[in-house]
């Protein structure tokens, strides 16, 4: 293809730069081999301009490094999923073995972090509660089924108890009223059991009421 500008000079620098670019497809393995030879030799001199580089372009590469970040955003994160899935094992190891080298300085670290920001850790737990209503009583129901040696303890999670709230249309199994907790209709003291078919849903009032007593009526009172 004919170039547009005909100028003999502009054309001299265009077949040096066609030339120049194959020359470096054809040796790009070599090119390679050649830079990393370069920069062990030249390390200390590479580093310490690219450091006083840093130190004098500070806004500019963050611009850059901003720019990169977030135009690679979905590779890097991709990347950084098949690595992991790639070298699980190896990985969970690692961090086992830094955890428990470095225990009590990431604890130390933990706990001034969470002392600093002490106001945005409570939003962040308030918010996570009005969120996950299901998970809360899950966990503390258990709590208690562990204490009391509950069979179903291990087997039951939050989205059973999500299941069961929807069962019963988020109402009170003994009165019809909206629900706030989970109940354990066999109660735990009596021995009854925690997995999914004894629970539930109950508002306070009447899980107050019902407490630890059995046998009790197993049906909506009025329906």
């Amino acid at each position: 293809m004919t170039p547009h500008n005909t100028d003999p000079l502009y054309l001299k620098k265009e077949a040096k730069r066609i030339y120049d670019m194959n020359r470096r497809e054809q040796n790009k393995e070599a090119m390679a081999i050649a830079a990393v030879a370069y920069y062990q030799k030249n390390k200390t001199a590479i580093r310490a301009k690219r450091a006083e580089f840093e130190k004098a372009n500070p806004d500019r590469l963050k611009e850059q490094y901003s720019r990169y970040y977030y135009a690679n955003q979905a590779a890097r994160a991709a990347s950084k999923r098949a690595y992991y899935k790639e070298n699980k094992a190896a990985i969970l190891t690692k961090s086992a073995e830094y955890y428990k080298k470095n225990k009590k300085r990431k604890l130390a670290r933990g706990v001034a972090w969470h002392k600093e920001n002490a106001e945005q850790v409570k939003e962040y737990h308030a918010k996570w509660r009005k969120d996950n209503p299901c998970k809360i009583r899950s966990y503390s129901h258990k709590r208690t089924a562990r204490k009391n040696n509950a069979s179903g303890v291990e087997y039951t999670i939050a989205d059973h108890i999500s299941s069961r709230f929807e069962v019963f249309g988020g109402r009170c199994w003994m009165c019809g009223n909206a629900a706030e907790s989970m109940d354990h209709v066999k109660p735990l003291s009596k021995g009854g059991s925690h997995w999914p078919s004894n629970l539930r849903p109950a508002c306070k009032s009447c899980n107050s009421q019902k407490a630890a007593k059995w046998p009790y009526p197993t049906t909506i009172k009025g329906a």
